[in-house]
């Protein structure tokens, strides 16, 4: 499924299953909760709270009250191996402090090339790092280095 127009609303949105390209804004006054194989944030996102799971891939600013959770999924700035991207997690209150959360089993892919650029994480806020509890593993960051360009 691929967002190609704004959503606006006071509602929920929930989505379940297969891919979902966000290439146009979401601004409601609810959580949205992504329950996917993959999600590609490519538009901006506003909202009380996000749930994210699947691979979530793309460049966004997400603006949340209530913070990102991100469990068993994995997150990968940018829309390809190698694109270097910006992913933002804004909060817009104080009365919740945590803006992003790593819960258990999830994973972070960080792509650095040769001139020492990476993808970013912005997080405006606190990070919350889950650790194993010995069933389930404690996060994991990956970082993918680029080789550098070849001259002929």
């Amino acid at each position: 499924m691929t967002i190609t127009a704004p959503i606006t609303g006071d509602g929920y949105i929930s989505f379940w299953g297969g891919n979902v390209v966000v290439a146009a804004p979401i601004t409601i006054k609810n959580n949205i909760d992504f329950y996917t194989d993959s999600v590609q944030l490519n538009a901006n996102i506003s909202c009380t709270g996000v749930d994210l799971g699947g691979h979530i891939t793309g460049a966004s600013t997400i603006t949340t009250t209530d913070g990102v959770f991100f469990s068993f999924s994995e997150l990968s700035p940018g829309n390809n191996p190698g694109d270097l991207a910006t992913i933002k997690i804004l909060i817009s209150s104080t009365s919740n402090d945590t803006a992003f959360t790593f819960g258990l089993g999830s994973v972070l892919n960080m792509d650095l090339d040769s001139a020492g650029r990476s993808d970013q994480l912005l997080v405006d806020g606190s990070v919350d790092i889950y650790a194993g509890d010995g069933v389930n593993p404690s996060p994991t960051l990956n970082l993918n280095f680029l080789s550098p360009p070849t001259t002929q």
